[in-house]
């Protein structure tokens, strides 16, 4: 099998060979008894190897496996490598990581990483920031009880004072204000409101 950052992306097959004279019989009860013996004859004109040489066999071709993720002559697509970068940051959050340990985790390498998010229109950084963002949002919604720091320490943030700091950067409020409830819908405009007009439309004002 060829893996990637723990998703397969498919197999390397070599060609049939055998390492014993006799068919397994698995295989023979396959087969109607007129025509085992040919059967039987086929098989033995596959290449032979003892046990020894299937093991170098089998080291050889995790070799070549090794090679063609390491120079990435094959690659996930797109989608399957944004899974893989999410799925490794989501798993990693409250550790201290980088690009550069994504990316080789991940088989690639840091310019063909960053070009990729490049052309997602984000960056490591800011998908990481989002992601824990996102997880501290989640805590803060289902446990009331939880403080503001915890959520932050339990979602990778070094201390409260940051988290909040880049909470209000990236969402344009605070964390305490997301755990009040919905944000204005018009909060540029103050107050905004709906009512009918008389004709049946609705009239919004702020």
């Amino acid at each position: 099998p060829v893996q990637l950052g723990g998703e397969l992306l498919g197999y390397v097959v070599f060609g049939q060979i055998r390492n014993t004279d006799w068919m397994p019989g698995e295989l023979e009860k396959h087969f109607p008894p007129t025509e085992r013996k040919e059967l039987h004859e086929s098989f033995l004109t596959l290449p032979q190897f003892s046990g020894a040489e299937m093991d170098n066999l089998a080291g050889l071709m995790k070799l070549l496996v090794d090679y063609i993720v390491r120079s990435e002559l094959v690659a996930p697509g797109g989608n399957s490598l944004h899974r893989a970068v999410v799925r490794y940051i989501e798993d990693n959050l409250t550790r201290d990581i980088t690009l550069p340990e994504t990316a080789r985790h991940l088989g690639r390498s840091v310019s063909t990483l960053s070009h990729f998010l490049q052309r997602k229109g984000t960056t490591f950084k800011k998908l990481l920031i989002e992601k824990r963002l996102a997880s501290a949002e989640k805590l803060l919604k289902e446990h009331p009880e939880m403080t503001i720091k915890e959520a932050a320490d339990r979602s990778g943030f070094s201390d409260a004072y940051y988290f909040s700091r880049v909470y209000r950067k990236f969402r344009s409020r605070t964390p305490g204000e997301f755990r009040k409830g919905p944000v204005n819908p018009c909060p540029e405009h103050g107050a905004c409101f709906s009512r009918k007009h008389p004709g049946g439309n609705s009239v919004h004002g702020g």
